[in-house]
């Protein structure tokens, strides 16, 4: 009999063994008599009252000292991509690499960012909120996500939309699965159908979530964007580590909008990346 344990990280939650070992119990005892496979799968981040963690995002109202990402109530300064925080200090690089464009003229950018505050310690522990999801610590390439913040095993707390520039907003109004925002954005998150609705009546589906094994394991991205006219974009994100599943990781695998031709292929490459898929773009 060997002892097996499932230690979670600080904020998030364990979630259950697979394998040789079922159930949420911690430690458990399993019986070696040849080879054996245990899974132990976590989800996060969990709520900590009175110091979220993750902390929750803020337009000024004070619940994020971080303030990182380029906010809608922000101040800030600065050349050539980089937004330095006029409040916290923070420095914000958002770089826009793609602008993913529908039949309308409707288009939504994919931006490279990064915040100089990646880590908090409060009396819960150190945070390091900018984990490496494959493109550096603290750097994100993205259109934007959705990361469910949990109060127990079973039970949302809130929503963080992030935005493609790296700024969070606290989806924490709650009214019959629609989560809404108190701080300056007005999207709307339809925790039923994983849908992200838009005042100009322009809507993201969020068909891919991170497996458990990746460091932002749980976050959700946008797989379909469409516009108010019907007109969309898909886009392909690469598996996630363990999995041999497309659309189970935060790293852009291919992206098709409506300039492709279905005889050519545009490949993005960056050397000092590593993908499980080449990231590329179809021009249909």
């Amino acid at each position: 009999m060997v002892p097996v344990s499932a230690l979670p990280s600080n904020g998030y939650l364990f979630n259950g063994f697979s394998g040789a070992l079922t159930g949420t119990t911690t430690p458990q005892n399993v019986t070696i008599t040849g080879p054996v496979s245990v899974t132990a799968s976590f989800k996060g981040p969990a709520s900590n009252p009175g110091n979220p963690t993750p902390p929750t995002g803020d337009s000024g109202n004070g619940l994020d000292p971080r303030r990182i990402g380029v906010r809608t109530f922000g101040s800030y300064w600065g050349a050539a991509g980089e937004q330095i925080d006029t409040t916290s200090g923070n420095v914000n690089v958002s770089v826009p690499l793609l602008n993913l464009k529908s039949r309308t003229g409707w288009s939504v950018p994919v931006i490279l960012s990064y915040n100089s505050q990646n880590w908090r310690k409060d009396s819960g522990g150190t945070w390091q909120t900018g984990a490496d999801i494959g493109y550096g610590f603290g750097w994100r390439l993205q259109i934007g996500s959705i990361t469910p913040v949990w109060s127990g095993l079973s039970a949302v707390d809130h929503y963080i939309f992030t935005d493609g520039t790296g700024a969070e907003y606290s989806l924490s109004v709650n009214n019959g699965g629609i989560w809404t925002s108190q701080e300056g954005t007005y999207a709307s998150f339809d925790s039923a159908t994983n849908i992200l609705h838009f005042p100009d009546g322009s809507f993201w589906m969020f068909g891919c979530t991170s497996s458990g094994q990746e460091p932002d394991s749980g976050t959700m991205y946008p797989t379909q964007l469409e516009d108010s006219n019907g007109n969309s974009i898909t886009v392909i994100y690469a598996p996630g580590a363990g999995s041999g599943s497309t659309n189970t990781s935060g790293r852009l695998g291919a992206i098709i909008d409506v300039r492709a031709e279905p005889e050519r292929l545009r490949r993005m490459a960056w050397p000092h990346m590593v993908f499980p898929i080449p990231p590329k773009v179809f021009r249909t």
